[in-house]
């Protein structure tokens, strides 16, 4: 899925790399049948093929090990995941999470609903924080701001810092491919005002607001380059498929959601700005 962070950040590999490959888009809500008996786990991202997955036909998940062997499969894939930069791969990962779920995790912080409850547990582990026994949800909703805040100033030194356009130089390198993919996501989550913030909740808000003023313009750089389009399908900084994805969980806590009706406002933040946004795009099934 070209909106899912995970994928595109194995696609923007690929093309960046020059490998050729084909896409198949995967309804999270509705998989096709023939990705599910082809792949037991029918999870995305998954390959078939090398470099990256195997040539004996079967289907193989789970981005890490996508990327760490198609670094063994091919030399300018391996090239560019070990070109080096001022900042490192699990720096950016030290920080992705804590901004983009910690976002997350605070709006839907004082839910009721027992399927919310459960939800908040998961994203706890996502964001990176631990539970707190008794802690009320206003509470939690306090500490992910501050939690995400943090992350998100880590962010602005890192690519606020740079000298160059890119960690990788003049070009991305793989720490980039991975920066560039949390922060669309993230300055998507919260120009949708899916954020406890306070800044951000509801109506929305962009990362320079909450704190990072150089993220849009790395993210523009990005898309000045080919591979960019060619992985997301587009070149606007406002994505209505990230958040839309996303909406099945969110309805988990429906309490915090008037049942729905807020979540579709909280969309329509970016229905109007998203000038890609197909309101009859269903995703292909192939096979």
């Amino acid at each position: 899925m070209p909106f899912c962070p995970y994928c595109a950040r194995i696609s923007l590999l690929l093309i960046e790399s020059g490998v050729e490959f084909e896409v198949f888009l995967i309804d999270a809500g509705d998989k096709p049948d023939w990705f599910i008996n082809a792949y037991d786990k029918a999870e995305t991202p998954a390959m078939m093929g090398s470099p990256g997955g195997l040539d004996d036909g079967q289907w193989v998940g789970e981005s890490k090990d996508i990327i760490a062997r198609a670094c063994e499969q091919n030399e300018k894939f391996k090239e560019l995941c070990e070109r080096e930069g001022p900042i490192t791969v699990e720096q950016i990962e030290k920080y992705a999470n804590a901004v983009a779920f910690g976002m997350i995790l605070g709006y839907i912080a004082p839910t009721e609903e027992e399927a919310g409850k459960g939800l908040a547990m998961g994203l706890h582990k996502q964001a990176g924080l631990e539970p707190i026994e008794g802690e009320t949800g206003a509470a939690l909703r306090e500490r992910c701001n501050a939690h995400f805040r943090a992350g998100l100033a880590e962010f602005e030194k890192m690519i606020g810092g740079l000298t160059t356009p890119f960690i990788g130089g003049d070009t991305p390198s793989k720490a980039d491919v991975f920066a560039a993919t949390t922060l669309f996501f993230s300055h998507n989550i919260a120009e949708s005002g899916l954020c406890g913030d306070p800044v951000a909740m509801d109506k929305g808000a962009s990362l320079a607001d909450l704190g990072a003023p150089s993220v849009v313009p790395y993210l523009r750089r990005w898309m000045e380059r080919p591979s960019w389009n060619k992985a997301y399908k587009t070149t606007c900084m406002y994505s209505t498929a990230v958040v839309a994805c996303l909406a099945g969980w969110m309805m988990m806590a429906k309490d915090m959601f008037d049942d729905g009706r807020k979540l579709n406002l909280i969309l329509d933040n970016l229905r109007r700005r998203d000038t890609d946004y197909n309101p009859d795009f269903v995703p292909p099934t192939v096979g």
